[in-house]
């Protein structure tokens, strides 16, 4: 999780203290900090780091996945400031600009046509929608989306880790050692794969493999991917499998449930191109 660093504010209008205790010390955050965004639907999950506004205006950085758009998981651009704002009655408006996870390539925005924070519940509620731009091969697509947003919070216990005896279980396709590993996005460069986020928890970095027995055949298995977590736990991601190809992925990835013998547990389920499906599950230790 990157560090949310608040700018703090010494506002002095002859404030006179009248007692012990008086003394007024600053200003809140108010909506700034980070904040675990999930699709509505369960259509996938994002991360915005928001700025103190200043104004009414914000700044927005972040990063996400969407079933809306599987194709790959999208960034907000980093190279121009993006900025969110509230209105005259606290509506809270603007358009993000989104790249690839590298942040060198556009995907296209997303914009925010209605939104509301809730200090007391925590909460911060949008609107509006999001599109991908134009391809040689497609045209600019918009959708609807909705997002439910809390404050990100760290779990209290690690979430990443490793089982040698996965379980692999599919159409044609079956292993009872498989080996999953979990890492945080940021600490990947030991199995030589360089972050391109930076962002850590909740985004997640899944690599597997191992012997399975794929239609009738014993093969060295793969699979790997960049996922994300919603503040349930819910998981989304794209992956690429050996067997399976590039495949959307979705599941669970939790420490609280009452089979995970608190330690971190894992169940996601893939699909593929040609609708073909697997499931993926294990106790990290």
């Amino acid at each position: 999780m990157r560090t949310f660093i608040a700018r703090a504010l010494v506002v002095a209008f002859g404030l006179v203290a009248t007692g012990a205790g008086a003394a007024q010390t600053g200003l809140t955050e108010d909506i700034g900090g980070d904040w675990n965004f999930r699709f509505t639907g369960d259509k996938g999950a994002m991360v915005l780091h928001l700025g103190v506004p200043d104004f009414g205006g914000f700044t927005a950085d972040g990063a996400g996945f969407t079933t809306l758009f599987p194709a790959q998981m999208f960034a907000v651009e980093e190279t121009t400031t993006q900025y969110l704002s509230f209105d005259s009655v606290r509506d809270i408006h603007g358009e993000l600009s989104l790249q690839n996870t590298a942040r060198n390539a556009s995907l296209g925005r997303l914009t925010i046509a209605h939104g509301s924070y809730n200090a007391r519940a925590g909460r911060v509620l949008l609107r509006g929608t999001m599109t991908m731009d134009a391809t040689e091969s497609a045209p600019a697509v918009t959708k609807k989306v909705s997002l439910i947003g809390t404050r990100l919070a760290l779990p209290e216990t690690s979430l990443t880790g490793r089982t040698f005896n996965g379980s692999l279980i599919g159409k044609r396709c079956r292993s009872s050692k498989y080996d999953i590993q979990v890492y945080d996005e940021t600490a990947t460069s030991t199995i030589g794969v360089i972050p391109t986020l930076k962002e850590g928890f909740p985004f997640f970095y899944l690599h597997a493999g191992g012997p399975a027995r794929v239609d009738g055949v014993e093969v060295a298995s793969r699979v790997d991917g960049l996922l994300v977590a919603d503040a349930r736990g819910k998981l989304f991601g794209r992956v690429d499998s050996s067997d399976f190809g590039s495949s959307l992925m979705k599941g669970s990835l939790s420490a609280e449930l009452p089979t995970s013998k608190g330690v971190p547990a894992l169940s996601v389920s893939f699909v593929s191109g040609q609708n073909r499906r697997a499931k993926l599950s294990g106790l990290l230790q």
